[in-house]
């Protein structure tokens, strides 16, 4: 078997280097809770809350799959295997990965007729064929052919399938059936009930099937005969097929069955509550433990179990949730779950930490409740302390303000130690926060939604202020809070709810200690510069400040600039709409993005725009907003999603990081700050030397804005020349003509944009 590729792995306390696959997009999939775990030769397959692990034991190498590798898709619910890995995803698709050569196939039909068939529920695989069990009948698929080779609707939800010996069982609503593939089974009647109790799960073994009933326990019945044998008393709620192993389990125990002789079982004692077991030999097997990871076991005597190496958890992301992210003045990538609606009663586990010199920290979560007497849950944002990189705050959905030092817990800031308050009376829950954000004088501002005073500032000498904004009294959402170049508080309320429209605030501020010095205005609509009146009631969810000093914020109804910020509470105030002209050979332009639910915006070094979708992916543009750079969603690249929750950008490197609701991942734009002036020993050039025709691209960093380049040979012949993005450069290694250089030695010029500057270097190029 082909090894599989390792991942560049750095561990240090549950933390990893993401895997790049040598392509500008880059892998931070969260592989920590361990589902359900397969095995093709000496490779072990983990799925992590969805998510694709390889682990060879042979090297003891871990492969991360995701979507630029070739998966179909994000959300795993199921798998089996043979000589291959079958995949099976909420929306209906199969993925085939075959790990000779590890390339993937995919059979699409029942994605693509979900509505006719069903929602998946599970998946099973004998020979070449698989069987899914939907919520309408069982599909049979030919894993060689990448095809469906029949749905058969059985008129109840199939919950359990398999296929051997040219049958098809399926359990329909409690009936164990079998249907002959010879014969016409989309003829109801051609299926054929072959046990007359509830039956919930079935696996197929070699002549005959296991059966787990509701009422007699698990039996083995005769695929001939149909005859049963009683193998266990108990009720196991899954099973896990090896070879000719199956194991059927419970939360406590397991009972591992050999197809020779399944009336002489091996019965184990497990300590934890496994999410599956994989039997890989009569003396070796491996837990899926949740949290605790995927982890290998020795069978000893008596059914005990002895933990073998390492578990293989701790991999990427916290969660696949990643709903705010925020770059700290260090190129410290903070992360949190985001924004929280405590009215959809959904919770999210707790998830904060940050990204840093290609490690994951994470705050501690474990042991805060049961300290607190309260839940600790669904993190809406997280601050660092720009005087100390140890000491962090992570706000609430309901439960107030946490603060941490050194990734430990100190304390929590709710009711009666603070002037947080519940929108619920005086109740300890509700209590909800957000916007968590330093002023320039290292005070901590946020928002304690649905109260009288929203704005709370915890100062740097530990005392607190209120702010009361009557515009934004009761506000639901208040999930942004920006301070502008200026000092103006701007922030942005994401809801209607009731009579509290969504809208844009600008505060500007006084002294603190006088709770009526400041002025505020609040608006949820205005004229755009054609004199037409815009609307952004529904919703703003995001907010910055370009490098030109001009506010953006996306909202349900698209994108909008404040030109003037200084004039946002004038009576003629006007926000922009920018234009993107057609380039059809007339005048007209149409409003960037208008109508299109704008959730997560970003620059980067050249000030580019990045702006997030709600469920039409991420846009790239000028820094004037009037050019469409890129477009990227689900279907041209590998973004888990198309409803990008958060963005950010890494001033130092030009790393674009993407939350979505399925997972975070990042592109490469390889634009990074410019620089204020030319200096040789901040210039780098990479590689060097440079191989283009394996790929290699020249990147040339520490440039001045707009800086004008020209790459010649040693004897003065100019063969490129441009201009530098934010404070890079890039250069593929062709001529003008588009044809790859001659290998040698290559000198770069260097000139400010206004020539009042000059710097040199040069760059190896071999073959």
């Amino acid at each position: 078997m082909k090894r599989l590729l390792p991942v560049l792995l750095f561990l240090v306390t549950l933390a990893v280097e993401a895997q790049t696959n040598g392509s500008v997009w880059t892998n931070y999939l969260s592989y920590r809770h361990a589902d359900r775990c397969e095995a093709i030769g000496e490779v072990v397959f983990g799925i992590y809350d969805g998510n694709l692990l390889a682990y060879d034991e042979a090297t003891e190498e871990v492969r991360l799959f995701y979507k630029a590798d070739g998966l179909g898709g994000k959300g795993i619910i199921g798998s089996a295997a043979t000589d291959k890995l079958a995949l099976l995803y909420s929306d209906g698709m199969v993925d085939l990965l075959n790990p000779e050569d590890e390339s993937i196939g995919h059979i699409t039909s029942l994605k693509t007729s979900t509505s006719d068939v069903g929602t998946p529920q599970s998946i099973a695989f004998t020979d070449r064929y698989i069987t899914v069990g939907t919520s309408q009948g069982v599909a049979w698929l030919d894993a060689d052919r990448l095809e469906v080779r029949g749905y058969y609707a059985l008129g109840a939800s199939v919950t359990s399938a398999g296929y051997t010996n040219g049958k098809i069982y399926a359990v329909a609503g409690g009936k164990l059936l079998v249907g002959n593939t010879a014969d016409n089974l989309y003829d109801i009647t051609n299926w054929k009930q072959i046990y007359p109790n509830t039956v919930l799960i079935i696996a197929t073994g070699s002549g005959g099937i296991y059966a787990q009933t509701r009422s007699h326990g698990l039996l083995w019945i005769d695929e001939n005969t149909y005859a049963t044998q009683s193998l266990a008393s108990e009720r196991f709620s899954a099973w896990h097929r090896h070879g000719t192993r199956t194991v059927f389990f419970n939360t406590e125990k397991a009972v591992l069955f050999a197809d020779e002789a399944p009336q002489s079982a091996t019965t184990l004692t497990l300590d934890t509550a496994p999410l599956d077991v994989l039997p890989l030999a009569s003396t070796r097997l491996y837990l899926c433990q949740g949290d605790e990871g995927m982890q290998a076991y020795r069978i000893g005597g008596e059914g005990t179990l002895t933990a073998d190496a390492s578990p293989i958890t701790g991999y990427g992301a916290q969660t696949d949730r990643t709903g705010f992210m925020y770059f700290t003045s260090d190129a410290r990538l903070l992360c949190s779950g985001g924004s929280f609606d405590y009215y959809e009663n959904t919770f999210y586990a707790p998830n904060a930490g940050y990204y840093d010199g290609g490690r994951w920290t994470f705050l501690q979560s474990e042991g805060i409740a049961e300290q607190i007497g309260t839940p600790y849950r669904s993190l809406t944002s997280i601050a660092q302390d720009p005087d100390d990189a140890s000491h962090h705050f992570v706000a609430t959905g309901d439960y107030g303000l946490f603060e941490f030092r050194d990734g430990a817990f100190v304390k929590q800031y709710n009711l009666g130690n603070s002037p947080l308050r519940s929108f619920y009376a005086n109740s300890r829950s509700y209590v909800r926060v957000d916007a968590l954000c330093y002023d320039k004088n290292g005070n901590l501002w946020m928002s304690n939604e649905q109260v009288d005073t929203v704005l709370r500032v915890l100062k740097t000498d530990g005392t607190w202020r209120s702010v009361f904004v009557n515009e934004i009294k009761g506000c639901r959402h208040v999930n942004n809070i920006l301070f502008d170049t200026d000092g103006r508080l701007w922030a942005t309320q994401r809801d209607w709810i009731g009579n509290m429209r969504g809208g844009v605030l600008c505060v500007s501020l006084g002294d603190l200690n006088d709770p009526d010095a400041h002025t505020s205005t609040f608006r949820y609509n205005a004229r755009n510069e054609d004199g037409t009146s815009v609307d952004f009631s529904q919703g703003v969810y995001c907010i910055l400040q370009d490098a030109e000093g001009r506010i953006w914020f996306g909202a349900y109804s698209g994108l909008f600039v404040i030109d003037n910020p200084a004039g946002y509470g004038a009576s003629d105030f006007l926000v922009t709409q920018v234009k993107v002209p057609r380039n059809d050979g007339t005048n007209y332009a149409d409003y960037l993005l208008d109508g299109t639910p704008c959730t997560a915006l970003a620059t980067d070094g050249a000030d580019r725009k990045w702006i997030g979708t709600e469920n039409n992916g991420l846009y790239l543009v000028s820094s004037d907003g009037t050019e469409i750079l890129a477009h990227f969603d689900s279907e041209n690249s590998p973004l888990p999603s198309d409803n990008i929750l958060a963005l950010a950008v890494n001033p130092d490197n030009g790393e674009v990081f993407i939350g979505t609701d399925q997972g975070l991942v990042s592109y490469q734009s390889y634009v990074t700050r410019a620089a204020e002036s030319l200096n040789r020993d901040n210039l780098l050039v990479y590689p060097n030397p440079a191989r283009p025709d394996k790929g290699d691209v020249v990147t040339i960093s520490g440039l001045t804005a707009n800086a004008d380049v020209k790459i010649i040979t040693t004897n003065g012949f100019a063969v490129a020349a441009g201009t530098s993005t934010g404070g890079t450069f890039r250069w593929d290694g062709t001529d003008t003509s588009g044809h790859r250089v001659a290998a040698g030695i290559y000198y770069i010029l260097v000139a400010t944009e206004d020539a009042g500057e000059h710097i040199a270097a040069k760059v190896a190029v071999v073959r």
